[in-house]
């Protein structure tokens, strides 16, 4: 969806982080006509590349840099939800965010400027972002591997909105799924 008074689009969004040179760290970010879609189970094309809840492949260039990918995985059996759970129903927030696989093994190859990286067992999360509107700001954490090796996600979400001139406070939202356990601070009360 598109926020109000603008035509229906699809972005692709595509960063790369190199502590070791920042001269390798950059961002691709490019608009597409409207994607197509199924809910089930989950498809989305925008432009040539394909994300879906097992794989994902496709290609991205802009700014001198190019990045192509062939990712697959197993689905996770549950999503993580961050949101409170009403904004999950049939009408959903103006912004709503979704991680359908916060921590699955990825395999496949990414290709970043000719360099290629084969992946194997890679701990991997896949999330999704959309709503008729954007936020006024996003600060967004994840942290799937932890040492120790035990599976566990972290999962953090600071959200703002600018609504009728209006700059609300920030919302922030946690999730951590650690040793069988699930907890969530995803309501007001919290």
């Amino acid at each position: 969806e598109a926020p109000h008074g603008e035509a229906p689009y699809g972005q692709l969004w595509f960063a790369r982080f190199d502590p070791k040179d920042p001269r390798r760290t950059f961002g691709i970010h490019r608009a597409f006509p409207p994607p197509t879609a199924q809910a089930a189970p989950f498809e989305i094309a925008i432009g040539e590349s394909r994300l879906a809840h097992d794989r994902a492949t496709g290609a991205l260039a802009g700014d001198g840099h190019t990045v192509d990918w062939d990712l697959r995985w197993t689905p996770a059996e549950q999503a993580l939800r961050l949101l409170p759970d009403l904004f999950y129903g049939p009408v959903h927030g103006e912004t709503t965010v979704l991680s359908p696989s916060p921590r699955v093994a990825l395999s496949g190859r990414l290709v970043v400027d000719g360099e290629a990286l084969d992946l194997a067992g890679a701990v991997a999360g896949q999330t999704h972002l959309w709503g008729t509107k954007h936020a006024y700001s996003w600060t967004w954490g994840h942290v799937a591997e932890f040492s120790g090796g035990e599976p566990a996600v972290l999962e953090l979400l600071g959200v703002q909105l600018h609504r009728r001139g209006i700059t609300l406070p920030r919302l922030v939202l946690v999730a951590l799924d650690l040793d069988g356990e699930r907890h969530r601070l995803n309501q007001v009360r919290h």
